[in-house]
């Protein structure tokens, strides 16, 4: 399966498990309260300071080795294994710690619990980074396809039975229970624990990925500082309509731009000619953007329409906070091709750094306001605000960097340029569309389909006027036309 036939497979497979997600929040939304979801949110939020240990970085660092032994695999099953029991004893040591900050007791029993689903996760890293590094991605689809289904049958049916915020702590020890067995069992291969003389063998390899993961540690705190932060400052309400607003923004990232440039990272690493990995660059990026970031600006015109509809008239404040976050949602795809090309260009240590100062750079002026004059509304701006402006101008520093075209920097500006001059235009004249399309008698549903069917089509229209290339590298990304893109 080639790159670019893998990230058409992978990003067919998140349209089902983005419909999947889609109606669980539907049900959900309208089972369960934003207290019961900000009580997860606390706990989601310090786990995902942690998450990294269990995600990109060892996966990584497998998928690069030259040759893959079975010693390899046991040593990074191990090491996998390691770092998930480390993160469970420090999740744990956590719980008493959210219980004094937020003072809701059952916090406690909440975070113990949760601990086994990071036992479970571990388990099942390695076997992921095999079905990835032998370019299983039909595999690993099914892996999230079963995992995700069971862990949402539960959950619905635990919250059918009135179990509150439990449903969703055990949804997530289900899933990741599942998708460790399954990923285990499609895998075919035997694992087990080795000693640390053979894991020392790796120690290239596993620093690599211990990079990685820094790096990754600190996009951590970029998508669970700010929860922990509104829940303290706000409330555990606001906390619940917060969080699941964040969630809705990141799909465009986790369903669009992750299955599509995951794929691109094995076969990035492949490409020896500089021309053809500038090229691969460049249309990357181009793709990406547009695929991945259209949905973003739909969310910013309609995202109080949206997400209310799915779940239920009283997640409204979470629909005005999802209208804002949409371009946070932007920012966090422009932060995952940086990232995509740090891990291919070996700039880890880079990488750590300008996370490190984006952190300070990001939070600085939201958290400053909040402390002296607290409104969620432009907390939410602030931050959504200053995490795009410096991404993109860091992925504006990557382009020239390896690229060396200052006319590929000017085509990435017009292309957001454009695309932001058309949502803003459209942003003013949405309350008359709006209107103008109830008046015409549409239902919601089939407003916001006319509404976001039209926009998406004027934008693409007005893309094709300034950049023509664009669907052809859209094509040529999708069904591997040109020998070039794939190297």
């Amino acid at each position: 399966m080639t790159a670019i036939r893998s990230a058409s497979f992978s990003l067919s497979s998140h349209i089902l498990t983005v419909a999947i997600h889609l109606g669980s929040l539907a049900v959900l939304g309208r089972l369960l309260s934003p207290v019961d979801f900000g009580l997860f949110g606390i706990i989601q939020a310090t786990e995902a300071l942690f998450h990294p240990l269990l995600d990109t970085g060892l996966g990584s660092a497998y998928i690069k080795l030259n040759k893959a032994t079975k010693e390899a695999s046991d040593a990074f099953f191990t090491v996998n294994v390691l770092l998930g029991f480390l993160v469970t004893v420090i999740l744990c040591a956590s719980a008493p710690v959210l219980v004094i900050i937020y003072g809701k007791k059952i916090l406690l029993q909440l975070t113990l619990v949760f601990a086994l689903s990071i036992i479970f996760r571990s388990l099942g890293s390695q076997p992921i980074a095999m079905l990835a590094r032998s370019k299983r991605f039909d595999k690993i689809m099914l892996v999230n396809q079963i995992s995700l289904v069971a862990g949402v049958a539960t959950c619905v049916s635990a919250a059918l039975a009135g179990w509150g915020v439990w449903a969703l702590i055990v949804r997530a020890t289900v899933q990741a229970a599942t998708r460790s067995g399954s990923a285990y069992f499609l895998s075919s291969h035997h694992y087990s624990f080795t000693t640390f003389e053979e894991i020392k063998k790796y120690k290239g390899s596993l620093k690599f990925g211990i990079q990685i993961v820094f790096g990754r540690l600190l996009v951590g705190i970029y998508q669970s500082a700010d929860k922990l932060f509104f829940g303290k400052f706000f409330s555990i309400d606001l906390l619940g309509h917060y969080s699941r607003a964040c969630d809705l923004s990141k799909m465009p990232d986790t369903h669009i731009r992750t299955p599509l440039s995951s794929p691109a990272i094995a076969h990035l690493a492949r490409i020896r000619n500089s021309e053809t990995k500038k090229n691969a660059y460049l249309t990357m990026i181009h793709v990406i953007l547009f695929l991945a970031g259209v949905p973003c600006m739909v969310c910013v015109l309609i995202g109080d329409k949206i997400l209310p509809w799915f779940m239920g008239e009283q997640w409204g404040v979470a629909g005005d906070y999802f209208r804002i976050l949409a371009i946070w949602g932007l920012a966090q795809i422009i932060q995952g091709i940086c990232f995509v090309i740090s891990i291919n260009e070996v700039q880890t240590k880079n990488w750590i750094k300008i996370n490190l100062l984006g952190i300070l750079v990001v939070y600085l002026l939201p958290v400053g306001f909040t402390l002296s004059n607290p409104q969620p509304l432009k907390f939410i701006l602030l931050l959504s605000i200053s995490y795009f402006i410096y991404f993109f101008a860091i992925m504006l520093i990557y382009i020239y960097r390896y690229t060396t075209s200052l006319q590929a920097v000017v085509n990435a500006v017009r292309h957001i340029g454009v695309s932001s001059v058309v949502t803003v235009i459209t942003f003013f004249c949405t309350p008359y569309i709006w209107d103008t399309l109830c008046r015409l008698g549409l239902n919601r549903f089939l407003s916001m389909l006319t509404f976001s069917g039209t926009f998406m089509c004027i934008l693409a229209l007005v893309q094709l006027l300034f950049n023509r290339k664009l669907f052809v590298d859209l094509y040529c990304f999708l069904f591997d036309r040109q020998k070039r893109v794939s190297g």
